[in-house]
């Protein structure tokens, strides 16, 4: 039985966070594959199968925390199955020849999906199999999942425009559990929204960390301008009607502050 330790990331990393496991339990691995990816406080990693052999037993769920050296992973090692074997060129295929292969293709469901990505597929309920990756090596990245989110909103459009006014009764007010799934009632027209209580990455940590210790420790100033605004305010009051009237929205100061920065810049 080969075990499969957390390696050392970094001088100064103790502590990793198990970011997705690209592969389950009962899969054959070979030696110097990808196994499982690492999330520390300055960046991910992957960890390659150490032999060949079948992964028996998973020792870190996803998102669980694991020290340097801790072992994360048993490993059975053997020959890969003969029934992946190809079959040979010009003989028939068999049922059991079909299943081989199709086994040791890799299919849609087992893409590497990167931590962004997963949790916008979840924020939409969509499963990886359903998007095309275009990340390297096979990765499914968050742009992919924006892409075919944005194609099916403009292909649904006016299925989702209709179904809007149907929902005339409010929904029950969710509860909240810690650890526990979650759903809330969103904006009009996005639909429900699934929430799920997660621990806080590696790297999120060590950036709130850095925010707290930078307010304790950096010089925190605060300057004003004084800007005599009557003349934008009279210019406003002047000309707010005529051009709601011709865009449909009303003329905020925000359009001076953004005319006034633009020449200035």
């Amino acid at each position: 039985m080969a075990r499969v330790t957390v390696p050392a990331v970094g001088e100064s990393i103790q502590e990793v966070q198990i970011s997705n496991w690209l592969k389950k339990e009962g899969d054959w691995v070979e030696a110097g594959s990808d196994l499982v990816e690492l999330e520390t406080e300055k960046a991910s990693v992957q960890v390659p199968s150490p032999v060949s052999g079948i992964l028996t037993k998973i020792l870190k769920k996803k998102e669980e925390f694991a020290t340097i050296g801790e072992a994360i992973a048993d490993i059975e090692p053997s020959e890969k199955p003969a029934s992946n074997a190809a079959p040979s060129p010009g003989a028939p295929a068999t049922n059991a020849d079909a299943e081989a292969v199709s086994s040791s293709t890799p299919i849609q469901s087992e893409k590497r999906v990167m931590p962004a990505a997963e949790r916008l597929l979840g924020d939409h309920q969509l499963s990886a199999s359903q998007v095309p990756a275009t990340g390297p090596g096979g990765r499914l990245l968050k742009e992919d999942v924006s892409k075919f989110v944005a194609a099916q909103t403009q292909t649904h459009s006016p299925t989702v425009a209709q179904a809007i006014p149907a929902a005339t009764s409010p929904a029950p007010a969710p509860t909240r559990a810690a650890g526990t799934l979650e759903m809330t009632a969103s904006t009009a027209g996005s639909g429900s929204r699934m929430e799920e209580v997660k621990p806080m990455s590696m790297i999120r940590r060590t950036i709130a960390s850095r925010l707290v210790q930078a307010q304790h420790t950096a010089a925190l100033l605060t300057t004003f301008n004084e800007v005599d605004m009557q003349p934008v305010m009279q210019m406003r009051n002047k000309y707010k009607d005529a051009f709601q009237e011709k865009h449909g929205v009303k003329l905020g100061f925000m359009s001076f502050f953004a005319k006034a920065s633009s020449e200035a810049l």
